[in-house]
């Protein structure tokens, strides 16, 4: 509940008509949480907390689907989709407590945490990130790619549109160098590393 507290949902709605309610909801969905780092997760982000690839994750979730053999850590994968309005609007969405609740689940488990989830995924191949510190990378539009960089070569960048309590994008420091409009949307913490050329 933490986390959908800090997307400020909206609280209370001035209107006795459920349909009004239900329109300032998905407008918060829209606006605030799907397109956003909240307490739902794209694919690529909840990989970034698995540590696998975005490609994994998916055939992770396609094996998992399929396949009845994956015991409780399956029953926690699928458990953690959300299916609430809008679940397909921008790709499918995960819980993040759910996807924090599954690696935590597997990191306990006796074979340790890459062998259960290697376990779980089957037949299916995991490509493990090799990053130390893995960071999600967007383009210029502050869209998330399929990307994993090293948050040393990447900076953080927000606009108008992000809402304040969301986590800035990252984006490689070379594209925010040689793009004005990116550059200004550095944020303040980072931007003296646009100066420091190797």
């Amino acid at each position: 509940m933490r986390h959908i507290d800090r997307a400020r949902p909206p609280r209370e709605v001035s209107t006795p008509s459920d349909t009004l309610k239900a329109q300032v909801v998905i407008g918060w969905l829209l606006a605030h949480v799907l397109p956003y780092p909240s307490f739902l997760l794209t694919d690529r982000q909840a990989a970034l907390r698995l540590q696998i690839t975005p490609d994994s994750f998916r055939k992770l979730v396609e094996t998992v689907g399929t396949d009845g053999n994956g015991g409780a850590h399956q029953g926690k994968l699928l458990a953690s989709r959300y299916e609430g309005p809008l679940s397909r609007f921008l790709g499918p969405r995960w819980w993040r407590a759910g996807i924090d609740d599954l690696a935590w689940h597997l990191s306990q488990d006796a074979a340790g945490f890459q062998a259960a989830l290697e376990a779980l995924a089957g037949t299916g191949a995991i490509k493990w990130l090799e990053q130390s510190e893995p960071v999600l990378v967007s383009d210029a539009d502050l869209i998330e790619t399929d990307e994993i960089a090293e948050a040393k070569d990447c900076v953080r960048v927000t606009d108008e549109d992000f809402p304040a309590g969301i986590d800035p994008a990252w984006v490689r420091i070379d594209e925010a160098r040689s793009d004005k409009k990116l550059a200004a949307k550095v944020i303040y913490e980072d931007r003296e590393l646009l100066d420091d050329e190797e």
